[in-house]
């Protein structure tokens, strides 16, 4: 069929219509882009898109249309600054890894050669139901989804700008995105001190772990937090550790290097008798091999002197021990658990909330929706009992009398 009429509509520079068989179209061309204006089928819906176009480009500088460009140039570009922002210790060269295998794998098959002024909610909502299809887990599905959105995120902020919309936008409830629920048979574990002396005796045939897990365990810090520690930050005097950084996940082969904490916040931590001990003897260990100087880590390697022991090393020894200590039974107890218990048996003693939210370094609100956990056990039942009848409460009536 032949090409119909095409011509621009009255006044407006750029704003060009072209006439089929039964309807027409509008097309905007300007700034050396053009672009076909989708759903549009009125002259007065076709001004008012041109006029939101130049108005945009006169008020801010940038370009009237999204200058077409490939998802997988966008990528290219968000990875390159990734990259950077891991060079000056502010992003984890692990998440770069974690968001390299999401894009190679699944994400860039399906969008790298699609424009990204053209990708809207419709796309997300297929590319989600055909990773459900593919038997993809939520958790995996929302790995990648982040990946997309911090992609498509670096095409609106960039000059010239890739896309002005957010596709996201308009997506809500589970049936659209992942979700992410917490699993509804998951029970938060926590240790009671009894369980904490076994696993800890347990762990005694490992000497590179051994005091540090004793300082997860009565710190609450997290994994990287004590792995990246540095003897500048450890007052034994005052009995404080002032964190301020952390280990970036080793790269094999690479130079251990510290970054950010996960908050952002530096923060002093108490050393309780127990752990400053532990950290005691940890020095006298680092001395007898010529280090334990300021800018030294505190726990590193016994057969690597001056490099750090490997996070991934201390989750297995500390799962190892708890098998070992008979503490293993419906979910496993690593890094994480320690500082669960932490915050749990602090909040047993009636040390304040916000004490112990910053010992974290969380907000209080965090600490009572994810740390502070009952212990369910014998011992809690019973001190309920005594707490509750030390007042009355529930007394037989005479008793009470």
């Amino acid at each position: 069929m032949a090409r119909g009429r095409t011509y621009r509509l009255g006044d407006y520079d750029g704003l060009w219509v072209r006439e089929r068989k039964h309807d027409k179209v509008y097309e905007l061309k300007l700034g050396g882009t053009s672009t076909t204006l989708h759903g549009v089928t009125t002259e007065k819906e076709a001004v008012a898109a041109w006029k939101a176009a130049t108005l945009r480009a006169e008020q801010t500088g940038d370009n009237a249309l999204p200058t077409p460009t490939r998802f997988a140039l966008l990528a290219d570009e968000f990875f390159d600054d990734f990259q950077r922002k891991i060079d000056v210790g502010r992003r984890s060269a692990r998440t770069k890894l974690t968001y390299l295998s999401s894009y190679n794998l699944h994400v860039g098959p399906f969008f790298q050669d699609v424009l990204v002024h053209k990708i809207g909610s419709e796309d997300i909502v297929d590319y989600i139901s055909d990773r459900r299809e593919d038997g993809a887990a939520e958790f995996t599905i929302n790995s990648e989804i982040t990946v997309v959105r911090n992609v498509l995120k670096k095409g609106r902020r960039r000059k010239p700008r890739a896309l002005f919309h957010d596709p996201f936008a308009d997506l809500k409830g589970e049936d659209e995105l992942p979700d992410q629920t917490p699993r509804k048979n998951w029970v938060r574990r926590v240790l009671r001190q009894d369980e904490l002396n076994r696993l800890l005796d347990a762990l005694d045939e490992d000497a590179d772990v051994v005091e540090l897990a004793l300082v997860l365990a009565f710190c609450g810090l997290r994994r990287n937090e004590a792995c990246g520690l540095l003897w500048r930050c450890v007052d034994l005097v005052d009995g404080i550790i002032h964190l301020d950084m952390q280990l970036a996940p080793p790269a094999r082969g690479g130079k251990p290097t510290r970054v950010e904490l996960k908050n952002k916040k530096p923060r002093d931590v108490i050393l309780l008798p127990r752990a400053k001990e532990a950290l005691m003897v940890r020095l006298a260990i680092e001395n007898e091999r010529g280090l334990g100087n300021p800018d030294d880590f505190v726990f590193t390697d016994l057969v690597r002197p001056g490099i750090p022991v490997d996070p991934d090393r201390v989750t297995r020894s500390i799962k190892a021990a708890a098998v070992k200590a008979g503490l293993h039974t419906t979910s496993a107890v690593g890094p994480q658990v320690l500082r669960r218990s932490a915050a749990s048996l602090w909040a047993s003693a009636g040390i304040q909330r916000e004490v112990g939210a910053q010992m974290l370094g969380h907000a209080p609100e965090v600490w009572d929706a994810n740390y502070v956990t009952p212990f369910r056990d014998a011992a809690e039942r019973d001190e309920f009992r005594q707490r509750s009848l030390r007042i009355g409460f529930g007394k037989l009536l005479d008793e009470a009398a």
